[in-house]
Parts: C-alpha cells; structure tokens; sequence
C-alpha cells in the first residue's frame, strides 16, 4: 500500500551551503554504489557539471541532524540535460516545439530510512513540483527510470513514457525508460483539486492549497541562495576533472561566472534566465557532444 502520510518530523528544503551540496553528493554516491550502479569513487560524492549551474537546485530531505533524502532539479541550457546521453532524439523533439524542460535526476533515500522512502520521494517531488509550477517557469519535468518504477511514476504522479527502455551507461548499463509530465497535466488536477472535484489522496498531498502554501513558502526562505557560489565551486570542482571534459567556451563561462568578483554577490537571476543567461537558446543536440 502506497505511503503517502505526512512526516511532520521531516524538513525538506533547497540546498544552499556546502554541507547541504556535500550531504546530498554523499546520499547520491553511496546509493548509487549500493545499487551497484556505480563503482566507489575515491571522493565519495557523485554530481555532475550540471551542479555548478545557477538554475540547477538540489533538494534536501532531513530529520534532524540526518540527511535521508535528495534529488536534483536541472534547467535545460548549453550544457544540455544529463538524459541527453541517452534520450537525445526524443528531448530534441520537445525543445523543437519550444518547451521549457527539466530534469528530475540524482534521486537518492537513506539506507536508515527505506521504510519511509516513498513517503520521502513525494515529499520531494512535491516541493520538485511546486517549485516547477509556481517558480520555475518549466513547461516539462523529465525523468530517467528503472521500468520497475515506471508504474508508481505513471499512476500516481502522472507521467507519461516517452521514450523506450535502453541501457544507461551512467548507471553501469541498468535499464532505463524516459518518462514526461506536462505540467499543463499537473495544472489540470491542481485545478480540480481546489475545486474538490479529485479526492485521489496522493493528488490531494501533492496539490492541496494548504500544503502548497506551506512548501512555496520552504521554497521562497532561501531561493537565492539556492546555488554554488565560488566556495562551493572551489571545493567540488577545483580538481578541474569534471571540468576536463567541457569544451573551452563552456568552461571559461563558468569560470567567469565564479571568477572572485562573484564571492558574496547576490544571485542576479531569476529562474526564467534558465539558458538565456548563457547568451543562447536551448541546444537542439547535446551541447557537450
């Protein structure tokens, strides 16, 4: 029977502070191993180029001092998505149409708290859903999953399978199926929620006026903090091997963005910037191929 009660005791929020960003690269990391879905890497974190980006947000589940629970939100941009690897075809297809795409990736629970693990992961894709909805200016949140999961996604979330399952390199070749939600779908049982016209429980926590107001109002307490500054970008990143793997341009936009005129500036964007910030529209093909 699916869990869908509230966990008062659970604090979920956006990442802003390098214990934040490293707690959920730790999360990451170590399931992704458990799940031999990666090898162990000597740092013990797992993220991506994707993370230094001011649009991209990661999300945080706490009890106390515990961190349980994460996922990460990525604004389609030059450096494209991370499912662009393996669903290059069928996102091009959504871009060509002008859509506004994220992706929902690097979603992770604690081996201490599987129990309440898909009561954690709606917790999550509610504040995920929320924030794409009233703040982010998305038209479609995308996905990567195990078939074994397609249902839960379909069904109680309402996503849709837009791609067909393929083998996913970055997950040590598990198998994978794209999965889409319209967020004018999400709008539509949003609207008959507050009308009292769907009672569905897992619609009714995901779109319920009270308990959106409570997660907007997590949201908006530190939005514009909610991204690397130069500290963080040093501490992750100064190794220089993930920037290794950028073209020239990519990566000296990057730089110049965390150059140290930027150390304690406020963040200048707003989520809409998303890839105009860069100075181009959205990649028809993966930026980094």
């Amino acid at each position: 029977m699916l869990d869908i009660s509230e966990l008062p005791d659970l604090e979920i929020g956006l990442a802003s502070e390098t214990v934040d960003f490293d707690a959920a690269f730790r999360l990451v990391h170590d399931q992704y191993v458990w799940r031999g879905y990666t090898a162990p890497a000597p740092s013990g974190r797992r993220f991506s180029v994707h993370h230094a980006l001011p649009t991209t947000k990661v999300f945080v589940a706490r009890r106390g001092d515990a961190f349980i629970g994460t996922l990460t939100l990525v604004q389609d941009s030059l450096f494209a998505l991370p499912l662009d690897e393996l669903y290059r075809e069928e996102v091009a297809g959504l871009r060509q149409q002008g859509r506004r795409i994220s992706e929902v990736s690097a979603l992770a629970t604690a081996a201490a708290s599987r129990r309440a693990g898909v009561a954690v992961l709606l917790h999550l894709m509610r504040m995920v859903v929320t924030y794409a909805l009233k703040i982010g200016s998305v038209n479609d949140l995308c996905i990567t999953v195990n078939p074994r999961h397609v249902e839960f996604y379909r069904t109680c979330l309402r996503f849709d399978v837009i791609g067909p399952e393929r083998a996913y390199g970055k997950v040590n070749g598990a198998p994978a199926v794209l999965l889409r939600l319209d967020l004018d779908v999400a709008r539509a049982v949003e609207a008959a929620v507050h009308r009292g016209e769907d009672s569905e429980p897992v619609h009714r926590f995901l779109f319920a006026a009270d308990y959106q107001a409570r997660v907007l109002s997590q949201l908006q307490s530190n939005l514009a903090a909610a991204h690397f500054r130069r500290a963080q970008f040093l501490e992750f990143f100064g190794d220089g091997v993930l920037l290794g793997n950028l073209s020239d341009d990519m990566r000296a936009r990057l730089e110049r963005f965390f150059a140290p005129v930027s150390i304690d500036r406020p963040c200048e964007l707003t989520p809409a910037d998303g890839c105009a910030w860069w100075g181009d529209a959205p990649p028809r093909t993966a930026a980094t191929a």
